[in-house]
């Protein structure tokens, strides 16, 4: 699905808190927009935080991808935040509205 929405709120789910979540559910989500600042994790209860930045050299765009999954994969429970070259789970559609990262026959792309 393709909808957009306010974080954290995607319906009745705040995404902000995965503990809080249904059970034996998972959500794919990506930013509409390309990555223009870290994305910050906190863990208020334990005064940490974890900071994720991207940048690339050939100025390839990447989106912010999380994964939420509160045990509908596998039964596992787990959240992933990283950057991704297109803004969906799936090659096709991200090529569709042109979110695909393209690098053109003996090239190469660097970022970190």
């Amino acid at each position: 699905m393709n909808k957009a929405f306010n974080w954290p709120k995607l319906g009745e789910d705040d995404l902000s808190r995965p503990k809080d979540l249904p059970a034996n559910r998972g959500w794919k989500i990506f930013t509409a927009d390309p990555i223009a600042a870290p994305a910050v994790i906190k863990y208020p209860k334990r005064n940490r935080q974890l900071t994720i930045e991207y940048s690339s050299e050939d100025s390839m765009a990447a989106y912010w991808g999380i994964w939420i999954n509160t045990g509908g994969w596998c039964g596992h429970k787990h959240f992933a935040l990283e950057p991704t070259t297109g803004r969906f789970d799936d090659l096709e559609p991200a090529v569709a509205d042109h979110s695909v990262g393209r690098i053109p026959p003996l090239s190469k792309r660097s970022w970190t």
